[in-house]
């Protein structure tokens, strides 16, 4: 029984490997250039506002984080309606870019000295923030997210220790 589990496992870790020459780079992925990031984030509103805003404007702030720590930042302004996490991950089209992704919600503190760091978890079964972590995003907020690096392995071994 052991014996199959371990074959099962061995098979699955040669069949996620593969040639990294295959994936796009971050800088392909980050070019402002092709546009494919800011065009992305552009279209994606409603009435594709632009990406940097008037200063009378709330905003926001969307850093889109590859694996080697190169990042793209976008201003977005707040609309009427609430904006949550799970709008925003969508409109920027993060889990297209990435496949899987980590967030981070950074929100100024009260009395204005750093930012609290709000971890945003992401179920990947479902494709969506879970209802409990789906944030309103405010004035002044930098959500973020990174590249995950982790794959279907990982998430194997993940559960087997829980």
């Amino acid at each position: 029984m052991h014996l199959r589990h371990l074959s099962i496992i061995l098979s699955l870790c040669f069949a996620t490997t593969g040639c990294a020459t295959l994936a796009p780079g971050v800088g392909d992925v980050f070019s402002v250039s092709k546009g494919t990031a800011t065009n992305d984030l552009k279209n994606s509103g409603p009435d594709n506002p632009e990406l940097s805003t008037a200063a009378d404007v709330p905003s926001f702030v969307v850093e889109m984080r590859g694996s080697n720590n190169e990042s793209q930042k976008f201003t977005r302004p707040l609309t009427d309606d609430a904006t949550y996490v799970q709008n925003v991950l969508v409109q920027s089209r993060a889990l297209k870019h990435f496949g899987r992704v980590k967030m981070e919600l950074w929100r100024l503190r009260p009395d204005g000295q750093g930012y609290h760091k709000l971890d945003v978890p992401f179920d990947r079964k479902k494709k969506m923030v879970p209802p409990g972590y789906d944030y309103a995003i405010h004035e002044g907020d930098r959500l973020v997210f990174m590249e995950d690096e982790s794959n279907i392995l990982d998430d194997m071994l993940e559960s087997i220790t829980r």
